[in-house]
């Protein structure tokens, strides 16, 4: 280990190249660690990068670290691991990164061709050059080196890098001519080869005498040559080396095209005002080795990117699950004379279940309401409009309405814009001291009531969900608790989990624990354990309203 080793450290729009010394390299708030991260929610010793005689390893020691996003409590490091803490969102640290661009290109352009280091070797070492950068944020220098070598390679003038954009569209990615010859201006190259390569997979090796319309009017591409004046073209399309097929034949003048190659990623595109004999005797496999490493780099940097775009949405999703979760997680309002507590489980990260408890006074008598949703669809889209409804429905209980009154304004929110066919099942539970219940359920799973002596009945008057229908009306039901009554709501992830066999959980196992007095925790429990490992397929929600009556007040 007596070569230095750096770590890169990111974050906060600033980037820091510290040498692993001394070892073990710690990592924390504390001011004498090599690393100091400065943050709250980072421990004083929160990590250390330690080496034994197999190599550097990264030792969590706050249980709070991660690489290349798996948490890891000891984890052997490789050069170009990226080492994160998922409470502090954008800092990252590079454990022996790729040299830099510069270092490598620098090297690169130093090969001094009048020591006898042929076109061949020059290729060969920016090849190697190519396999060890891994960085996106470089992949365009990357690109021009590679150019720079084709141009010197086929003696051609004007090299040209094209990758589809955001919209689909053809656009240059790197582009360099050689020394002397003009900059590089891509109208005045054949973009209708550049499109047939890209369309088609052929390649093209276009080249002899002026080139004319008619040596390529099959190929409807001889216009842009000609108009040109070029002598020379080579259009290669760079196929994705994950799908890469068989290699066809390629011809000297028109293209040869072959139905079994998979679409090109981006073209390769070199050419020439001037007859280049030495482009045209230029080895086939040679300009494919060189499109095939172009391919492999554009698709190395995609796989970074998307790699780096699913943590991002991966934090992102953490933290609405947490939001979410806070909406949920508050305080429940306490009474003398009820008990609530709620869970839910989303399916995915975040889902489009609720549950919200309100204490409040109307009219002067007190009383507690409940509310129970459930949107319809997964996901963030069912979650945000989740939390939208839970807004409505608690600004409607502090302002006293009427649970037909917070259906029907639920209902004109839905209705009033344009959600995808989105709809909600809602269910509203009011209960006050004497034990009066009033209850409204919009299409949700029917509520389970269950006496102090285990009797069990389920509550099966409904409405309409919410945001079906433009002029839906909704009606409440009333009714008494005795001491010691109990409802118990879900949503209909509960009784729709299903385990390996494809078997329900059932509204009957739902009854049977309501009637053994099992509280929401203990139902979620059951329902996992009837799955025996199958993760739910629905979100499950579940909210328990325990009478105990006017007495205890």
């Amino acid at each position: 280990m007596a070569t230095p080793v750096y770590v890169v450290v990111s974050g906060r729009g600033e980037e820091r190249r510290l040498a692993v010394d001394p070892v073990p390299f710690t990592i924390g708030r504390r001011s004498t660690h090599p690393l100091v991260i400065a943050d709250p929610h980072i421990s004083r010793d929160h990590a250390q990068i330690g080496a034994d005689e197999d190599g550097y390893y990264l030792l969590d020691l706050a249980g709070g670290s991660t690489v290349n996003g798996q948490r890891a409590a000891r984890h052997r490091l490789t050069p170009g691991d990226r080492i994160e803490f998922p409470a502090c969102p954008g800092l990252g640290i590079v454990f022996d990164p790729a040299p830099d661009a510069s270092v490598l290109l620098t090297q690169l352009r130093a090969v001094d061709r009048t020591e006898g280091t042929g076109e061949l070797e020059m290729l060969r070492l920016f090849l190697d050059f190519a396999r060890r950068l891994r960085s996106a944020r470089i992949v365009g220098e990357v690109l021009s080196a590679m150019l720079d070598c084709a141009l010197r390679l086929t003696g051609a003038e004007r090299g040209l890098v094209f990758l589809p954009g955001a919209d689909g569209r053809l656009e240059v990615a790197a582009a360099r001519s050689t020394p002397g010859a003009p900059p590089v201006d891509a109208t005045t190259i054949s973009h209708s080869v550049v499109r047939e390569a890209m369309e088609s997979a052929a390649e093209f090796v276009l080249t002899g005498a002026p080139l004319e319309a008619g040596a390529t009017a099959d190929l409807e591409l001889g216009q842009s040559i000609v108009t040109h004046g070029l002598r020379t073209v080579v259009c290669l399309p760079l196929h994705d080396p994950r799908l890469r097929a068989p290699t066809v034949a390629q011809s000297i003048g028109p293209t040869t095209s072959s139905s079994h190659l998979p679409r090109a990623i981006g073209v390769l595109y070199l050419d020439s005002h001037a007859a280049r004999p030495q482009l045209s005797m230029v080895s086939q496999d040679l300009l494919r080795a060189l499109a095939g490493e172009a391919a492999n780099l554009v698709t190395n940097v995609r796989l970074v990117e998307a790699e780096e775009r699913a943590r991002r949405l991966e934090r992102e999703l953490e933290l609405a699950a947490a939001i979410q979760q806070g909406l949920m997680s508050g305080e429940i309002p306490r009474a003398p004379y009820l008990q609530v507590c709620g869970h839910s489980v989303a399916c995915r990260q975040i889902g489009g279940d609720f549950f919200d408890v309100l204490h409040h006074a109307m009219a002067g008598q007190e009383g507690i309401t409940v509310v129970l949703a459930d949107v319809s669809g997964k996901g963030p889209a069912a979650a945000l409009l989740a939390a939208s409804l839970q807004g409505i429905a608690h600004a409607q209980l502090l302002a006293g309405a009427p649970l037909t009154t917070i259906a029907q304004t639920m209902n004109a929110f839905l209705r009033a814009r344009p959600v995808d066919d989105k709809y909600a099942t809602v269910l509203l539970l009011r209960i006050t001291p004497d034990g009066a219940m009033e209850y409204l359920n919009c299409g949700h799973q029917p509520p389970v009531l269950t006496s102090a002596d285990g009797q069990c009945r389920t509550l099966l008057e409904t409405c309409v969900p919410v945001g079906l229908l433009p002029a839906a009306e909704f009606a409440s039901q009333r009714l008494q608790l005795a001491s010691g009554d109990r409802v118990l709501a879900s949503s209909d992830g509960v009784p729709d989990a299903t385990n390996a066999a494809g078997e329900f959980f059932g509204e009957e196992r739902l009854l049977r624990l309501a009637a053994e007095g099992a509280g929401p925790e203990a139902v979620v429990a059951a329902a996992r354990a009837f799955c025996a490992g199958i993760p739910f397929n629905d979100d499950c929600t579940l909210v328990e309203a325990r009478f105990t009556g006017a007495a205890g007040a």
